[in-house]
């Protein structure tokens, strides 16, 4: 959450750290406060005003990717066991909620989807509008309709960001209607992509990973991107149960996928699985000891890092 602390430092910390299975910070409801092969602390395997803290952070240190993954698992731990939206005070080991279910401190966590996924932010005294999207690769769009009191009259300034493929190329398009405001300045995420182009011609550099357009006198203006290839690689996230690594006879191991938009596909001979390796659809029995690599893949070419872990089996006593 500090802002002294340097951007290259933050996003180092959270790929090394944070975005691990093994070892780091990501389980099934992220964030854990503590990586799978430490104790239990009792009930409090997730605790929702700590990943608040945690995901702000990485926002504002442009770990942009990372945090809107965190958003999205911890909203879906909010779903997932009643269909509806809870805010309890933790998750359990079990990754159930526990407590209050509807604990103020989680309520932190809808901020995120306005002022960060969405975007939006508005300041009065400075008379600017802001549009900083992190528009998530799962969602087709986002629409936001934003009162905006001026002078004792409240205009609803409508904000859409929507991405699609168009002629082979990823698309994306921020558009805000009906801004009362001086200042309009739109930020658009490039999802660790190329920019190709953009119509109109960006002003530079803005926020790490954004375009940058301002307008003056804005009321109704749009800005379109066309996005290339990632940029970079990414950890393939599956987590593995049960967390210890010795066996005796045999061990039956869990492997839950936490990519909605990525399969899994695995090898036991230590070499890295290709898009030809077996599918992860199920638990995997070994008898012998085994290394097993995970790797994700996906359709829109995201590279990511196989992830690996060996089990041994006990010489007999």
């Amino acid at each position: 959450m500090s802002n002294e602390m340097q951007d290259d430092w933050a996003c180092e910390m959270v790929r090394r750290w944070v975005m691990n299975t093994e070892t780091g910070f990501v389980g099934p409801v992220p964030l854990d406060v503590r990586p799978p092969d430490c104790p239990e602390n009792g009930v409090f395997a997730v605790s929702s005003i700590s990943t608040w803290l945690a995901v702000e952070g990485m926002f504002r240190h442009g770990c942009d990717a990372e945090a809107v993954y965190c958003t999205l698992g911890h909203i879906g731990g909010m779903l997932k066991d009643y269909g509806y939206p809870v805010a309890p005070e933790c998750w359990d080991p079990g990754y159930k909620p526990w407590g209050d279910m509807y604990y103020n401190w989680d309520g932190a966590m809808t901020a995120l989807l306005i002022e960060r996924l969405a975007g939006v932010r508005y300041c009065i005294p400075e008379g600017s509008f802001t549009v900083s999207d992190h528009l998530p690769d799962a969602w087709r769009f986002v629409e936001v309709y934003a009162p905006v009191v001026l002078n004792g009259k409240t205009t609803w300034t409508r904000v859409k960001v929507d991405r699609g493929v168009r002629d082979g190329r990823l698309t994306k398009r921020v558009a805000v209607e009906g801004c009362p405001l001086r200042t309009l300045i739109v930020r658009p995420w490039l999802e660790d992509r190329e920019l190709v182009s953009s119509d109109p011609a960006t002003d530079g550099p803005a926020l790490t990973g954004h375009a940058a357009f301002r307008f003056t006198g804005a009321g109704d203006r749009s800005v379109s991107l066309v996005l290339g290839k990632r940029k970079r690689t990414f950890n393939t996230l599956a987590y593995l149960t049960p967390h210890g690594r010795e066996f005796k006879e045999s061990v039956t191991v869990g492997v839950r996928n936490l990519m909605e938009a990525a399969t899994l596909r695995y090898t036991t001979d230590g070499s890295p699985p290709t898009r030809s390796s077996p599918l992860c659809d199920g638990p995997l029995t070994f008898t012998k000891t085994t290394t097993l690599t995970v790797r994700a893949f996906s359709d829109d070419g995201t590279v990511f890092t196989p992830m690996t872990a060996t089990y041994t089996r006990s010489k007999a006593e």
